[in-house]
């Protein structure tokens, strides 16, 4: 269903953002005569219909889900992370790691090889300038996210399926125009990754990986904003 979303999606709207609001509303279509007891569990049916809701480029990023999906059970003579003791020590393809803070639904373990922390990069900038005249305004953002890798073994060298490796380093401009038209109206037009900056943000195991999920390209808003 998901590559079928991806061809319907190219031929109702031509070339768009590959896992955009287009996408996930025909996705979330197209997977809607399947929400039913006959087909999916209880269990499984219930968060399946709340991923749809948002639906994002991988189950995977629906930790709950995911987990469903495989039935809440790890492989014999493994555990999942979150049964392990924060601190506690654990052998991950024969490298050693210590568990670490939870960061939203990931975890922190620390490589006690070479003490790189695996999907966590070492500098993060957001930073921003606003000029404004009268009632006029511009406002430049710039994000710049330093290099991480993407698995706790610290792989460089892209695996040929492209689910492991460095994720390299990249920086974005956006930029928003702003007009206070009147007391109870206001007009914003701005564009994001101003200069098309080609990045992704993370390597996916899961479907429709394996591979990279690529960051939006550049992308233009416009909003008009009243008061009543």
């Amino acid at each position: 269903m998901h590559e079928i979303a991806h061809h319907i999606t190219h031929q109702k709207f031509g070339r768009v953002q590959p896992h955009g609001q287009e996408w996930k509303t025909i996705f979330q279509h197209l997977m809607l005569p399947f929400l039913r007891p006959d087909i999916y569990p209880e269990k499984i049916l219930s968060l399946l219909a709340k991923y749809l809701q948002n639906a994002k480029a991988s189950t995977d990023s629906d930790v709950n889900l995911s987990l469903a999906l495989k039935g809440n059970r790890a492989e014999t003579g493994k555990y999942f992370i979150f049964d392990l003791d924060f601190g506690a020590v654990f052998s991950f393809k024969n490298i050693l790691y210590k568990k670490g803070n939870k960061r939203r639904t990931r975890y922190e373990c620390l490589n006690l090889k070479n003490k790189k922390v695996e999907n966590a990069p070492l500098h993060i900038l957001r930073t921003g300038l606003t000029l404004g005249y009268k009632k006029v305004s511009l406002t430049g953002q710039y994000s710049h996210v330093g290099k991480v890798y993407s698995d706790a073994n610290n792989t460089v060298i892209p695996s040929a399926n492209g689910q492991t490796g460095l994720i390299p380093s990249y920086s974005v401009v956006d930029l928003t125009a702003a007009c206070q038209i009147s007391s109870k109206m206001n007009f914003k037009l701005g564009v994001n990754n101003l200069f098309n900056t080609v990045y992704f943000t993370r390597r996916s195991s899961g479907y429709p990986g394996p591979g990279i999920l690529p960051g939006e390209g550049r992308t233009f808003y416009i909003s008009i904003g009243a008061k009543f």
